[in-house]
């Protein structure tokens, strides 16, 4: 999709990033459209090359950790279970403790090298 590649090329820019974070919201709402119905989509599914959802929302999350909405991001990154990613934004935020509490859940579920550091 040429909108989420020109908001990865974007998102590098600092001026550009509100703008970049409005158009991964445009395609996010997209996949969540009801229209064109299964049928349509279907028909036209090699046509495109369209990232998986979560793809896009992963990169909506890393925009808004730039931007420094840190809380908007956990709450994507929890949706998409990257746990890593919960402990970093609860730390950059100042929530150590939360952190801690969030790596400790994890590993005690399953033990990853990411989430031991």
């Amino acid at each position: 999709c040429a909108l989420f590649m020109r908001s990865k090329l974007e998102a590098a820019a600092l001026r550009k990033s509100e703008r970049t974070m409005a158009q991964l919201e445009a395609l996010i709402d997209c996949y969540r459209a009801a229209t064109p119905d299964a049928l349509e989509r279907q028909r036209l599914f090699y046509c495109m090359s369209v990232p998986p959802h979560w793809v896009v929302e992963k990169e909506l999350a890393c925009v808004m950790v730039k931007l420094g909405c840190v809380s908007g991001a956990v709450q994507v990154y929890e949706r998409l279970e990257m746990w890593e990613e919960v402990v970093r934004c609860y730390a950059a935020a100042g929530r150590k403790g939360k952190a801690e509490q969030v790596a400790r859940e994890r590993l005690a579920q399953r033990e990853t090298p990411p989430m031991w550091c």
